[in-house]
């Protein structure tokens, strides 16, 4: 075990969501984005990937996790040294507090859109609730209602999607009403869910040949490898 010491010091980020207490650690990655070796070399990795692969544009995961602070660096320095039209989409899943996304965009002066998790709610909630829901207010509390030029709308995700931890389906039988909303609207940059569009079937058994393959731990390092698939052994 291994501590990078810094002048940054060692205690949890201070500007990240307040989820949980402080939602600084997440799925055991914690990269010292106060260290500013650190926030070079995701500025070099940055340029390096995009003069390797010439994307259009990044989604930024959990951005929740994160100093805002970083973004801004980041994405100022990308947008500065190779696009300066780089598209950015920041997930910062919370579905029921608009305000906190809204401070959230301020926090980083618009630099990035954001997924409209609060409308994927409500389509969530009133494919549920059939007949009773009122259609006259899908669009209330919804980013796409308060910042149309940065809310990324959706229908579904794979985070939404059946025995996902943050699961909240949208019904199959208001999917087309749903994406008649997004994509028929003026407002939002819709996203189609792949897995909508091609109809896949959710099954809860594990894919232990078909997925990550067998799993090894050897010391004295932990390390959590896979094996692969038939077709990619080792992968």
């Amino acid at each position: 075990m291994y501590s990078i010491r810094n002048k940054a010091g060692e205690g949890w980020e201070s500007l990240v969501d307040n989820e949980k207490g402080n939602f600084d650690y997440l799925m055991l990655n914690d990269i010292e984005t106060r260290n500013p070796a650190v926030r070079q070399e995701l500025k070099n990795w940055g340029k390096w990937y995009y003069n390797t692969v010439r994307f259009d544009g990044v989604r930024l995961d959990a951005v929740k996790h994160m100093n805002p602070s970083f973004f801004i660096e980041w994405l100022d320095y990308l947008r500065a040294e190779v696009n300066p039209q780089l598209f950015a989409l920041g997930e910062y899943w919370l579905s029921d507090d608009l305000p906190v996304l809204l401070n959230y965009l301020d926090a980083v002066g618009d630099r990035m859109s954001l997924f409209d998790a609060p409308l994927h709610r409500n389509f969530s909630i009133a494919s549920n609730q059939k007949g009773s829901y009122d259609l006259r207010t899908i669009f209330q509390d919804t980013l796409v209602s308060k910042k149309p030029d940065l809310a990324v709308t959706f229908v579904d995700n794979h985070d939404t999607q059946p025995l996902q931890s943050l699961e909240e389906y949208t019904e199959q039988w208001f999917k087309p009403h749903a994406y008649a909303l997004i994509l028929l609207r003026q407002d939002g940059y819709p996203c189609v869910f792949y897995a909508d569009l091609f109809v896949i079937q959710f099954n809860s058994s594990l894919r232990k040949s078909d997925a990550t393959g067998k799993q090894c731990c050897r010391s004295p390092v932990v390390q959590s490898t896979g094996s692969g698939c038939r077709c990619r052994p080792g992968a």
